[in-house]
């Protein structure tokens, strides 16, 4: 717990949770032209059978639009 604002923290800051709008939204106050993506950045070549298929039906549902856990936003910017 932070001692300051008693909210939940990493050792590196703040946890925090963002969706795409939010995160537009955050980033659109500093910079112009944001695109942002959502990326899964699994290792294929160091998985095995099992883990390569995983990683190719979580690829399929980002690309369908279904959202899972262990994505990352991916975005870049030009400042304004």
């Amino acid at each position: 717990m932070c001692p300051h604002c008693g909210e939940p923290f990493h050792r590196w800051g703040h946890l925090q949770s963002f969706d795409a709008e939010r995160l537009r939204a955050l980033l659109a106050t500093r910079f112009g032209a944001v695109e942002l993506q959502r990326h899964y950045f699994g290792d294929y070549r160091s998985l095995n059978l099992r883990g390569r298929l995983g990683w190719v039906l979580k690829k399929g549902l980002i690309w369908l639009g279904v959202k899972g856990g262990g994505e990352t936003y991916f975005f870049s910017a030009r400042k304004s």
